[in-house]
């Protein structure tokens, strides 16, 4: 068990400190705006793991309680604000930062082909959905996207230009009912568990001890999101059923899954 306090350095007059008491860990932040939106981290390698997120009070101060490992720093407006130990804690935060936004332009420049041929092509989990709309889905779907509040503006390290960039696209419409998931792209980065030409996945930590990870997913056409996928990993051959409208998909990165998709 361990027991420890380390005080956080921090950026436009915002200072904190972490408490350790038994393997959980206790945040504590003061000197943010007002009701400023707050995500904290801990660095995983070169990846970082989101712990808690909130807004900070009336005066500026906000509290997180979680567990794991790992060198904690704090994003607000998409910036570090926060962080454990030294300059290279905010380093390594910075270039996880950094990577993101890489990873998320390269993302859309490979959109700008694929979507054109997803208008031709059947989305790989066509067959999933059901005759009718399944309403109760939806609806449970926009009660998820309420809960999770969205991120205030997308990352970035240096200012913007004034102008528009050469290579930009048309923004992304996501229908209130895949909301729940929007979030999960600008905070994890993409990766492919199948060959599915039109689709988009980013892989995110798991809340169970016996789960690795889940995935999440959308299809894009015209500019607009049309189809989100949920995807669970289980054993090569088939995975262990889950309940619902769950359907089993063999991956191509050495996993198979139960998968469910919802039109949006």
């Amino acid at each position: 068990m361990a027991y420890g306090y380390a005080m956080l350095r921090g950026r436009r007059g915002a200072a904190g400190h972490v408490r350790e008491d038994g393997g959980k860990r206790t945040v504590c932040l003061r000197g943010m705006e007002p009701g400023e939106w707050c995500r904290v981290y801990t660095l995983n390698g070169q990846q970082a793991d989101l712990r808690d997120e909130g807004r900070a009070d009336d005066t500026g101060k906000a509290q997180f309680s979680f567990g794991g490992r790992g060198a904690v720093f704090v994003l607000a407006e998409g910036k570090v604000r926060l962080w454990e130990d030294g300059e290279e804690t905010y380093l390594r935060a910075s270039s996880w930062l950094e990577s993101l936004r890489k990873a998320k332009e390269a993302l859309k420049e490979e959109s700008k082909g694929e979507e054109r041929a997803a208008d031709t092509e059947a989305p790989l989990f066509k067959e999933d959905k059901p005759e009718e709309a399944n309403e109760p889905e939806e609806k449970e779907a926009e009660k998820e996207a309420e809960k999770i509040p969205q991120p205030e503006e997308a990352y970035f390290l240096r200012p913007a230009g004034e102008g528009e960039a050469a290579d930009a696209l048309p923004d992304l419409i996501w229908p209130e009912a895949a909301k729940a998931v929007k979030r999960y792209f600008e905070l994890y980065p993409p990766f492919a568990p199948f060959a599915a030409p039109g689709w988009r996945f980013a892989r995110i930590p798991a809340d169970g001890p016996d789960i690795p990870f889940c995935a999440v997913g959308y299809r894009a056409q015209d500019s607009r999101v049309r189809q989100i996928a949920y995807a669970v990993p289980g054993a090569k051959g088939r995975p262990a059923a889950l309940p619902g409208a769950y359907r089993f998909y063999p991956g191509q990165d050495g996993r198979d899954y139960w998968v469910m998709t919802q039109e949006v």
